[in-house]
């Protein structure tokens, strides 16, 4: 053996340590990504030292992506600015649409809705507290903010 004696003195065999390991291709899924929530607090991406057609270009290509992806995320939770992206006349809005569709719970901040938006409802999604943001945040295996 040539190894370093760390790798010598671990090299077991899984029926000397009598325990079943399961078949890898049989354990594998793809759930990190479907516990995946994505928080967007603006209807465009990047900071104010951007250009904002840059910046809503940015905003129409990961939605673009989310929604042609492989796999949805669990919640994209809209909040600030962010709320615009779920009104009916917003270019965006179907992106939002096709992800809600394909399982993704679109979650809009009631209070930046009301302060935006008043009576309009929103287009896509749900009006939700910020008891219930928190709590998908919670329940997601990781939380995106880009």
């Amino acid at each position: 053996m040539n190894g370093s004696p760390f790798e010598q003195s671990v090299q077991t065999k899984p029926e000397q340590l009598n325990i079943l390991l399961p078949d890898p291709g049989l354990s594998w899924q793809d759930s990190d990504h479907a516990a995946t929530v994505v928080a967007l607090r603006s209807d465009r991406l990047g900071d104010d030292a951007l250009p904002e057609s840059l910046g809503r270009e940015l905003m129409r290509t990961l939605l673009k992506t989310l929604a042609e992806g492989p796999v949805v995320p669990q919640a994209i939770v809209l909040y600030g600015q962010a709320v615009n992206l779920a009104q009916a006349d917003h270019f965006l809005v179907a992106y939002l649409q096709h992800l809600e569709r394909r399982g993704c719970d679109i979650l809009c901040c009631r209070i930046s809705h009301t302060a935006l938006q008043s009576a309009k409802a929103p287009e896509v999604g749900h009006l939700v507290d910020w008891i219930d943001i928190l709590a998908c945040f919670d329940r997601a295996a990781k939380v995106l903010w880009p």
